[in-house]
């Protein structure tokens, strides 16, 4: 959603942030959400 499009989430791709469950679909989004959390819900 940050990039402005829903894609299926890879359930093997996933981070919790303050106590919220993050789904991505490739492993570079974890990678981007770890860099800057905060910034990456703010955009989606």
């Amino acid at each position: 959603m940050s990039f402005k499009r829903t894609v299926p989430a890879d359930p093997e791709v996933w981070r919790i942030h303050n106590g919220k469950l993050y789904m991505f679909a490739r492993p570079v989004g974890g990678t981007k959400f770890d860099e800057s959390p905060e910034a990456m819900i703010a955009k989606a």
